[in-house]
């Protein structure tokens, strides 16, 4: 199962565990139809995970919408959740970098094409939109970071 690595990775904080136990039923199955978009939130600054199903986001001008199939979870989404060290807009949606297949291209988008599969970064830091946070099962990249695998 794609999530196994990422089990490990997550056991070291109090608040890591918690995203470990909300995610395993988040992700049970990993994928998704194209009818559901569960997602892991962070409703507020310093808050709880919360798991619960949202509508799939539209990819914009010069973004992809990505089926994730796998999700890391760095260390920096443990402290900015804890923390609350980065200004998001709540309720937020963590994780980056993603792995999965393009399910719909926004305009102007030529790089990839719908059903590759790719590996990409998020712009959940830098847009600080929930719909790029990778902890979904249908998240919004830009064209620029996607990679075809």
């Amino acid at each position: 199962m794609l999530l196994r690595p990422i089990t490990r990775l997550v056991t070291s904080t109090k608040l890591s565990c918690s995203i470990h136990s909300s995610l395993r039923h988040a992700y049970q199955p990993v994928f998704a139809t194209m009818a559901s978009n569960r997602a892991a939130f962070i409703e507020t600054p310093k808050g709880q995970i919360v798991v619960r199903d949202i509508d799939i986001p539209e990819p914009g001008k010069g973004e992809v919408l990505v089926k994730v199939l796998a999700c890391a979870i760095q260390p920096a989404d443990a402290k900015i959740a804890r923390l609350a060290m980065i200004p998001l807009e709540y309720p937020a949606i963590l994780g980056s970098p993603v792995a999965g297949i393009v399910e719909a291209l926004g305009a102007g988008v030529t790089k990839v094409a719908i059903g590759e599969r790719v590996v990409c970064g998020t712009k959940v830091f830098s847009h600080k939109k929930a719909k790029y946070g990778g902890l979904q099962h249908f998240s919004v990249v830009d064209e620029s970071e996607v990679v075809e695998v």
